[in-house]
């Protein structure tokens, strides 16, 4: 074959498609973005480019809230609680659309508490149970709606996730 000109070679680049279609292959290596927010003073306002995202949130000297940009469809995040806080973490949605399903355990430890709703925010209410380790929180958005989906390991028969 002979040598690739510059014309030619500029042409072919233009041309190139954005999307690359992998017919249900499975990718090996892949890495997730992570993002470590200490001291979480303050606030976080989301846009679509964070989707993918994983947040690792040690809030143990304040409060934080996460914002979630405008419906996307595809948009996705999980938020993980690093160190026990009782400071709230709050995810706030635009409108009254995010569908919320958390889940906790009784003092016991024996039952489960759940909370299925739909809100504009959600609050993982620290200042009444500790926000544990590995407290838990994904967020899928379908382009009409935001979808919470919470976990803890909280034993506590205080509301530890309270929607508005």
């Amino acid at each position: 074959m002979g040598a690739l000109g510059l014309r030619r070679f500029q042409t072919l680049l233009q041309n190139l498609q954005r999307e690359l279609g992998l017919g249900g292959s499975v990718l090996f290596g892949t890495r997730q973005k992570v993002t470590k927010i200490t001291g979480a003073a303050g606030s976080t306002t989301l846009t679509a480019a964070d989707s993918g995202k994983v947040y690792f949130v040690d809030n143990t000297t304040a409060a934080h809230t996460f914002t979630l940009p405008a419906l996307t469809s595809g948009f996705h995040i999980k938020i993980i609680v690093t160190v026990l806080s009782d400071n709230d973490l709050v995810v706030t949605a635009p409108g009254d659309n995010m569908i919320t399903s958390t889940r906790q355990f009784t003092a016991s430890g024996a039952a489960e508490s759940h909370v299925t709703d739909t809100y504009t925010t959600v609050t993982i209410n620290a200042d009444t149970v500790n926000a544990v380790v590995g407290t838990r929180i994904d967020i899928f958005c379908d382009g009409t709606n935001y979808f919470l989906l919470g976990d803890s390991s909280i034993q506590s028969n205080s509301a530890a996730w309270v929607g508005s």
